[in-house]
């Protein structure tokens, strides 16, 4: 006979439990620079996490950059598509970091001012010199005073790979040569 599955406690549960949002048990969680909770706060957070029998251990990740990224500040022109394929909605970024693999972009500013809730994918133009077109998807959401993306590339084409060489200046790594899949 099959043992029925144990629910796997998430923040969720934990923040439901502590009477606080998500985001502020995660930080609490991580330690994250520039969070301020009390000390209390934080102490019952992790009481709160033993209790429910939450791994700790999953939040120890190492994030390995696959190619270095560099600052820049670059105009480009953005585009966000559906699923389906359907234009959402156009605007205008600041690409303030970039790599082979994605993009930092600051300043985003969007026509109808909202991003969709369903998936969707960038299209992003790099005005500078030749012009570059990159597709990609958000990974990072930063809201403060305005609105961040971090952008995953997509599919990044050897001919993209080769002007995005050229506007940084740098040779496109060997282990990334032919097209790049997300």
């Amino acid at each position: 006979m099959k043992k029925p599955e144990e629910k796997r406690v998430t923040q969720r549960d934990i923040a439901l439990r502590a009477g606080i949002d998500v985001s502020s048990v995660n930080k609490s969680l991580r330690h994250s620079s520039g969070a301020t909770f009390s000390r209390d706060t934080v102490r019952q957070v992790f009481q709160i996490a033993r209790e429910l029998g939450y791994d700790v251990g999953r939040l120890k990740h190492t994030h390995v950059r696959v190619t270095p990224r560099r600052a820049v500040k670059l105009p480009a022109d953005l585009a966000l598509y559906l699923g389906d394929g359907s234009l959402f909605d156009r605007g205008r970024a600041l690409v303030r970091e970039v790599s082979f693999t994605g993009a930092l972009l600051s300043e985003v500013s969007l026509a109808r001012g909202v991003l969709p809730a369903s998936p969707f994918r960038v299209v992003l133009r790099i005005k500078k010199g030749e012009g570059i077109d990159l597709t990609g998807r958000v990974v990072r959401l930063l809201h403060g005073a305005e609105l961040d993306l971090g952008v995953k590339f997509l599919d990044l084409e050897p001919a993209a790979q080769a002007a995005l060489g050229r506007l940084l200046k740098v040779r496109v790594p060997k282990s990334r040569e032919g097209t790049l899949r997300a």
